[in-house]
């Protein structure tokens, strides 16, 4: 037990928003020698949006000035891939893109490159406490270094801000089911091939699913938000802002 216990290494579920890259800048200048050696691994669902990719390559850099690596694991397909290939269109209920893209990818590296024993450091803060659950039986140890130590997201900030970087854009794939609708507007005014793969995503999912329940992948159609973009001088503030942000946003 003693060898196991001194052989395990502790790995960083990256997700380059605010909570992980305040947990990695923590790890990085060694104000969390409990938790060493570590490694930190991103999944990339091939989705991601431009703003988190640009942030990565300069975490990355940092990083490696630190003497740390941060390591990239992809899924067998991405997120809209899967998507096209099952026509169907994103699901807010089932999360299969965080499963598919996420979580499953990063099992399958650490089984090739780590042990049973390691454990996964989790970047949710100490404001949404609620969603450090422990792991299920036959699961790697999960550990949340900023609930316990009391870190929320405003300490988040901080400590970024504090290592000379700027804070993250809200990490997440740029086509995920739970965008707001702002996201939604912007997308379609600043992206229209994007927004265009969405429409026909949905168009093929419901050629495909015939039935009485109507495909989207947002709270209406895409192309109402899309005659909705052409009708406004400019972008308005949320107006349906009881949507929830997914799990993926914010790590």
């Amino acid at each position: 037990m003693a060898d196991a216990e001194q052989n395990k290494t502790y790995w960083l579920s990256y997700g380059a928003g605010v909570n992980s890259t305040a947990l990695l800048i923590l790890l990085s200048t060694g104000r969390l020698p409990q938790y060493t050696p570590f490694r930190v691994l991103f999944s990339d669902t091939k989705t991601e949006r431009p703003e988190t990719y640009s942030y990565l390559g300069r975490i990355t850099t940092w990083a490696s000035e630190h003497g740390v690596t941060i390591e990239t694991c992809y899924p067998k397909e991405g997120v809209l891939e899967r998507w096209k290939r099952l026509s169907v269109c994103g699901n807010r209920m089932m999360r299969a893109c965080t499963v598919e893209a996420k979580i499953r990818p990063m099992e399958r590296y650490l089984k090739e490159h780590g042990t049973k024993e390691d454990p996964n450091l989790i970047g949710i803060h100490a404001g949404e406490s609620h969603r450090a659950k422990p792991a299920y039986p036959n699961e790697r140890t999960r550990l949340y270094p900023l609930v316990d130590l009391d870190i929320d997201h405003e300490g988040c900030q901080k400590i970024i801000r504090d290592a000379g970087l700027c804070v993250p854009f809200k990490s997440g794939c740029w086509c995920c089911p739970f965008l707001r609708v702002r996201e939604i507007l912007e997308l379609a005014k600043d992206n229209p091939d994007k927004f265009a793969e969405i429409i026909a995503l949905e168009e093929a999912a419901n050629a495909n699913h015939p039935g009485d329940t109507v495909r989207i992948q947002w709270k209406k159609p895409a192309k109402e938000y899309l005659k909705r973009v052409h009708e406004l001088d400019h972008l308005p503030f949320d107006d349906e802002n009881d949507q929830l942000p997914c799990e993926c946003f914010s790590s």
